[in-house]
């Protein structure tokens, strides 16, 4: 065997030695006329790196022609050691088996990932570079509408045994025993500030509001015949039952009736504002000062009289052909205490929120006027007389006093940067007020009608003197909004 082999070796090199000048080419046997494929590399993966099995030489292209006259020279054989060498130190990389795809989540579950990594992470707290500030606009609010005790216009039946009085069978209320007033109240807001060190941790601010709601004009007219019948309903304290005033009579009166109310509310503050809390984009303020609210109401009701041909207004023995009355209830109520309270704000690069809460504790100085008069009209001259229906002698004046006062106040505000310097800014806020006095809750539609110019028995006082005045509280709240722009430096 061993001599077979030596043979097969020496045949090898002798055969080497002949062809010496042929190209060398990669196949070993240089058979002439046969297309040899390429063989083709087998992997078998065991861990990491490949082992390899099959030949250890192959062509580089799928197959070669060999004819008789291209020399072969045999390829070079690589150590079976040195292959496997060289194979492990050429790692393939694997391709990992495909994963299954997540299922997308929900709105709800992405909406509350976004907010779990924006409160752990909110970002970078925002330098603070103002020295002060100033805001300015327009500010809105609703009213609490103003209660009014009792109707003061109705209207009824000629044939009725009181006409137009209250309890009367066509008695219908035209205008009173409701709330009025509740237009909206138009007006202004303006706050300045100032930081007073240079950490911008202490800050003076004052604010002012002021808004004032339209006139609420209520008229009722006759026809020129006296027709509707009008009337200005009463309890007669001298007579004990339900009476009424007539303005409108058909063939008899003929007269017009204009009832008008306006609110007005205001405030001002000063406080001093401490930074309490400053955290990624959280802060925090503590509030202390001072605050000062009035509310103003005013209420008037008008009235003219025409005696129509063959009819006189008689007033004092004397016969009249026009009348003229007006009776009014005003109302201011003033609010000083101190107040404290805090916000909470979150900053953005381009906008803010902030929630605040405030409570002033102090006193509440209520006051209410009450006036009236009438006017007799004739081509002869004029005659005036103290008193109109309902503010008479007995009840005209003005009337004091003071009562604990409680004023809170909660709202937010949310600002939107235009420019490095000046914010647009919206905001919303409630403010209670817990005792005032207002004019339409005043009034006291009991009469002793030997007291009302008007009546056929002036001068004669006979039973309970009325009207009287006594205070009447009610609670008080208004919703404001605000539009502006706030400047800072």
């Amino acid at each position: 065997m061993k001599c077979n082999s030596l043979a097969v070796v020496a045949l090898l090199c002798a055969a080497t030695g002949a062809h010496a000048q042929w190209p060398a080419y990669p196949y070993p046997y240089p058979y002439p006329t046969y297309y040899y494929p390429a063989p083709q590399p087998q992997y078998y993966y065991l861990g990491p790196y490949p082992v390899y099995y099959g030949p250890l030489y192959h062509a580089p292209e799928a197959s070669v022609a060999i004819s008789d006259d291209a020399p072969i020279a045999p390829a070079k054989l690589l150590p079976v050691t040195k292959a496997k060498r060289a194979i492990k130190a050429a790692p393939v990389q694997e391709t990992a088996p495909p994963e299954a795809t997540p299922p997308e989540p929900d709105h709800f579950t992405m909406m509350w990932n976004a907010v779990a990594d924006w409160a752990r992470n909110p970002g970078e707290p925002l330098p603070r570079n103002e020295t002060w500030w100033l805001n300015g606009g327009y500010m809105g609010a609703f009213l609490r509408p103003m209660h009014v005790n009792g109707p003061l216009v109705t209207t009824g039946s000629i044939l009725d045994t009181s006409p137009g009085a209250v309890g009367s069978p066509n008695t219908r209320v035209l205008f009173g025993d409701n709330r009025i007033n509740d237009n909206l109240a138009s007006g202004f807001s303006l706050s300045a500030g100032r930081f007073l060190d240079p950490e911008h941790r202490l800050s003076i601010e004052s604010t002012i509001f002021f808004v004032t709601a339209n006139n609420t004009n209520t008229s009722f007219q006759g026809d020129g015949n006296g027709n509707p019948l009008l009337t200005r309903p009463v309890f007669a304290t001298d007579l004990g039952r339900q009476a009424v005033f007539f303005n409108s009579f058909p063939g008899a009166l003929d007269g017009r009736l204009d009832v008008s109310f306006r609110s007005n509310l205001g405030s001002a503050e000063l406080n001093g504002r401490y930074d309490a809390f400053s955290g990624s984009r959280f802060r925090s303020d503590l509030l202390l000062g001072f605050r000062y609210a009035r509310l103003e109401d005013r209420m008037q009701i008008q009235e003219s009289i025409n005696a129509l041909p063959g009819t006189t207004i008689p007033f004092n023995g004397q016969n009249f052909t026009n009348l003229v009355n007006s009776d009014s209830f005003n109302s201011v109520n003033q609010f000083f205490g101190g107040q404290l309270g805090g916000r909470v704000a979150y900053d953005h690069p381009w906008f803010n929120l902030a929630l605040f809460g405030k409570l002033a504790l102090g006193g509440t100085l209520q006051q209410v006027n009450i006036n009236g008069s009438t006017a007799f009209l004739s081509p002869a001259g004029a005659v005036t007389a103290p008193g109109g229906v309902l503010a008479l002698p007995s009840n005209i004046g003005t009337y004091q006093r003071s009562v604990f006062g409680i004023l809170p106040e909660l709202g937010f505000n949310v600002g939107l940067k235009v420019t490095d310097h000046v914010r647009a800014d919206m905001g919303y806020s409630a403010l209670l007020w817990n005792r005032v006095a207002r004019g339409g809750s005043n009034i006291d539609t009991s009469v002793n009608t030997g007291l009302a110019p008007g009546a056929p028995n002036y001068g004669v006082v006979t039973g309970p003197v009325a009207p009287t005045f006594r205070f009447n509280d009610e609670f008080f709240w208004t919703h404001t909004f605000r539009l502006g722009l706030t400047v800072s430096y």
